[in-house]
């Protein structure tokens, strides 16, 4: 689904549970091409040693560490994007609510250690440039994860309900034309039974 102008307060409220299946899968679609960004540019900066020489050793570390959550995030968002396809209980929604805090601190961080304690930016550097798609890239990644906490509100409403396509496959079911006939005969089998049983009579 489209997201809201601000981040964080795009509302889940009318999503059905395929809506919420899709939006997930999304996210980690989006977090997914993030993360190959981030290594890109981190990488081309360790080989050419600005990594380890120019760049602050605070943005060094979140960078790592948010690089590491992101990765994790994937992993988790396309488990339980599975799973409540089945069943969705309470360890779902409390889950995602913790992803969407740790980008919240994440997001904090990154912003602080950029503005404040990083001093040396050498602007106009073509790989300080990498630098700045590395905090842009990360910063925007923790942001768009805000959104996952009221999309796992919306989910709260789901916790023991049918699963997913539970009625269709009752449909199915009951519409299969080899369960219909197999049916039809055991009813007719019980009718006789009863009527001989209980009423003497004999078909």
């Amino acid at each position: 689904m489209a997201k809201g102008i601000f981040a964080g307060v795009t509302d889940y409220s009318y999503q059905s549970l395929s809506d919420i299946v899709s939006d997930l899968k999304n996210e980690s679609k989006f977090l997914s091409i993030s993360v190959k960004k981030l290594e890109k540019n981190i990488n081309e900066l360790k080989k050419n040693e600005y990594w380890n020489n120019k760049v602050n050793s605070n943005f060094k570390n979140i960078s790592i560490v948010s690089l590491h959550h992101y990765k994790t995030t994937i992993e988790e968002i396309d488990d339980i994007a599975k799973e409540i396809t089945q069943n969705v209980e309470e360890h779902h929604c409390r889950r995602l609510k913790k992803i969407a805090s740790f980008a919240s601190i994440t997001n904090k961080k990154i912003g602080k250690i950029w503005h404040q304690d990083y001093k040396s930016k050498e602007y106009g550097n073509s790989d300080f440039r990498k630098v700045e798609k590395i905090y842009q890239e990360s910063r925007d990644a923790a942001v768009n994860l805000l959104d996952i906490a009221n999309l796992a509100e919306r989910l709260e409403d789901f916790i023991g309900k049918a699963p997913l396509n539970q009625h269709g496959k009752i449909y199915i079911f009951f519409h299969n034309p080899w369960i219909v006939r197999i049916g039809g005969g055991l009813i007719v089998i019980i009718l006789a039974w009863l009527l001989s049983n209980y009423f003497g009579l004999a078909l």
